[in-house]
């Protein structure tokens, strides 16, 4: 099957799709697009991506030139996979893989065709997660987790420098081994 053939046909796959012109406008796209981007467009109204506003995969607002089909027309290649996050203009934000394909003559982008898959909220999740440890693990800060019932769970290298405990002694202790004793009605409460 031809690239003309597969850029005419958005409206016919069953995963969010759109195709651009030579400018990098998009000229069509699916309902399931649409859905992703939480809103329509005219054709040739928007260019490089659909939604109200794109991140990159740490969560950075990019610039609609720094968006990955942006740097695809410019290179000149096509997108395997690209992780972004889509926000709509109500600010519910989706993880998406980007692939897409390019049509070339003569060397110069004709048009494109780009696929967004999204992804499981696990990815979103994932991140945060590993995210947050970072922060943890870096911070100066004396930061302590514990569950309801007053078991520690975790324990930084600021809760190590200020209190004097490695995680190693403290994890799986009850939380009252550093809670001062006239303070102790507080944790019960």
């Amino acid at each position: 099957m031809s690239m003309v053939n597969l850029i005419d046909v958005p409206a016919a796959l069953p995963v969010a799709a759109y195709a651009t012109d030579g400018e990098g406008f998009i000229s069509s796209y699916n309902l399931q697009a649409a859905q992703l981007w939480g809103r329509e467009h005219t054709p040739r109204s928007q260019k490089w991506f659909g939604a109200w506003r794109m991140r990159d995969a740490g969560g950075r607002i990019l610039a609609p030139d720094q968006t990955p089909l942006a740097v695809a027309f410019r290179e000149g290649w096509e997108i395997s996979q690209a992780d972004v996050i889509l926000e709509r203009p109500n600010g519910h934000r989706a993880w998406v893989r980007v692939h897409a394909r390019l049509k070339l003559e003569a060397g110069k982008v004709v048009s494109s065709l780009v696929l967004l898959i999204e992804r499981s909220p696990t990815i979103e999740d994932e991140f945060q997660r590993e995210h947050l440890a970072s922060i943890v693990a870096s911070s100066q800060d004396v930061i302590v987790g514990k569950t309801m019932d007053g078991v520690i769970t975790s324990w930084n290298g600021g809760a190590t420098r200020t209190l004097g405990y490695d995680a190693e002694e403290m994890i799986g202790q009850p939380i009252t081994r550093i809670i001062p004793t006239e303070r102790l009605a507080e944790e019960a409460e």
